[in-house]
């Protein structure tokens, strides 16, 4: 699977995304990125060094557990809807990230991090233009997405080896997911994401050493498509959730 710069897309069932969550929280991130607009004239202002971490971090993060896809034939003719059902709803997420400031006890934080998620998710159900398919084969589709995150918000330093944050998340990267037919055949589809996000975290410093961890509401939006012999899969839809993960790094200052 050619999984760098790649996406499998499936799309999800109507309930995840809509109503009124995604427009507050477009309002929370852009309301974190003016907070730390605003406290960074005492961080520029400041004759102290500022705050930087270094962390690798490993978590969950929510993925469809239902996907609607749109199969076309080729050349131009009608299209149909596939629906599959899947076991697996979260994937296994590792991050590398940098995240600096100033707080004294508060101020802005700043930062970016490179995520990669991933995940084998089990069909459980299948079914083709409304025609379940019995019996059902067997088949797993593998999920796979890489990107980077800019991060922006604030810090609260509550001691010298603890400090709260919370930031606003966008970012863009690449998605590689299988599609499959009635069959049990499976083949690559490729395509990328956009998401936001908000997050917060608390961690502790001794020393050099950082552990700490952090929960986040993200909003997904992706868009993919394969080609097969005689038609080809498209989807473009929307994932929601909240996700968490533990992180470990090194304090530089």
């Amino acid at each position: 699977m050619h999984w760098f710069g790649r996406v499998v897309g499936v799309g999800l069932t109507s309930g995840s995304g809509g109503g009124s969550v995604p427009a507050m929280l477009r309002t929370v991130a852009a309301t974190l990125l003016v907070l730390s607009t605003a406290c960074a004239e005492d961080f520029w202002l400041d004759e102290e060094l500022p705050f930087v971490d270094i962390r690798l971090g490993y978590g969950l993060t929510p993925i469809p557990s239902e996907y609607a896809v749109e199969v076309g034939t080729v050349p131009a003719g009608p299209t149909f809807p596939q629906a599959l059902t899947v076991e697996e709803d979260q994937a296994n997420s590792l991050a590398y990230s940098i995240v600096g400031g100033n707080m004294s006890p508060f101020g802005p934080l700043f930062g970016g991090e490179l995520v990669y998620n991933y995940v084998s998710q089990h069909v459980t159900a299948n079914s083709i233009n409304g025609v379940p398919v019995v019996p059902l084969p067997p088949a797993s589709l593998q999920y796979r997405t890489i990107g980077g995150n800019f991060l922006a918000g604030v810090g609260w330093a509550l001691s010298s080896n603890f400090h709260l944050e919370a930031l606003g998340v966008i970012g863009v990267g690449a998605m590689d997911l299988d599609f499959t037919d009635g069959i049990g055949t499976k083949v690559d589809g490729e395509g990328w994401y956009w998401n936001t996000g908000v997050r917060g975290g608390a961690y502790f410093t001794w020393g050099r050493l950082v552990i700490g961890g952090l929960v986040e509401y993200t909003r997904l939006d992706y868009t993919a498509d394969a080609n097969w012999a005689a038609n080809n899969t498209e989807v473009d839809d929307v994932e929601s959730g909240i996700g968490y993960r533990l992180e470990i790094g090194y304090h530089i200052q």
